[in-house]
């Protein structure tokens, strides 16, 4: 959803906002249509009847279609990003924070996390990923860092996706593997340091051991062996909590065999 099926049609915050009759609705990526009647303002309403902490996304200048944008063009999405977290956590004094105001909410949300696009090492590579590398995510994080210097920014690739996090951003690994696999990465954390601090920002064992991987069926539901297998990876996890900042456990549970994600974090 924060990214979009085209350049031009990622999720735009600031069209959720207000009554439904007025926000626009968007083309979804998973096959159906949005209303956008979970809105920004929604979605930091749940969090707080919930007690969550949140992790903001923001749009990072990548499509679905694999489109992303130049480096002058990032400017604009760097802006766009900063104006989301000024409606959020910005004073009545500031322009997006009296709008947040106006709806109801003069109190700032707090925003500790703030995640710089989606799975950046997907869609359009190997171009789109070396712009990331190159220069969407740099100036995304300097940016941040001198307007939000108490804000954890969080890259949407991590230390195993071939990149190297740059100080004092964090990495998102989204490992989706087999039983074994998830048994085999069991001690992989260990080699993470607190200067390269990791989100689990997606994971599950959706595939069975022997099996085609991506080129093959997903599980179309839950089993013991991949229950076993996530138990175990997430034990590895846990033991360090001083260097992983979540995890997200994400199920696949559709006869088509096709990756529905529901998001649970175990926070």
């Amino acid at each position: 959803m924060l990214m979009g099926n085209t350049i031009d049609a990622y999720w735009k915050w600031h069209e959720t906002l207000g009554p439904l009759k007025d926000r626009p609705g968007m083309a979804g990526t998973w096959e159906y249509q949005l209303t956008t009647g979970l809105g920004i303002v929604e979605y930091m309403e749940w969090a707080d009847d919930m007690n969550l902490e949140v992790i903001v996304g923001v749009w990072a200048g990548l499509s679905l279609d694999g489109a992303y944008y130049t480096e002058t063009q990032t400017d604009e999405a760097i802006q766009y990003a900063l104006d989301e977290i000024e409606f959020l956590t910005g004073d009545v004094s500031t322009k997006w924070g009296a709008v947040r105001a106006s709806l109801g909410h003069p109190k700032p949300w707090k925003v500790k996390y703030v995640e710089i696009g989606n799975e950046d090492w997907l869609a359009g590579r190997p171009a789109a990923y070396e712009a990331y590398k190159k220069y969407r995510f740099p100036k995304f994080l300097k940016a941040f860092t001198e307007k939000h210097p108490n804000i954890q920014i969080i890259a949407s690739p991590s230390v195993f996706d071939n990149m190297t996090i740059p100080a004092p951003a964090a990495g998102d690994w989204h490992p989706y593997l087999t039983p074994d696999n998830m048994v085999s990465n069991f001690n992989r954390l260990d080699q993470l340091t607190r200067q390269n601090l990791t989100l689990i920002g997606e994971t599950a064992s959706t595939h069975p051991n022997g099996g085609l991987g991506w080129d093959g069926p997903l599980a179309s539901n839950p089993w013991w062996g991949g229950s076993v297998g996530e138990a175990i990876f997430l034990i590895g996890a846990e033991r360090n909590s001083d260097r992983v900042i979540g995890a997200t456990y994400v199920s696949c549970l559709n006869p088509s065999h096709q990756a529905r994600p529901f998001l649970l974090t175990d926070r």
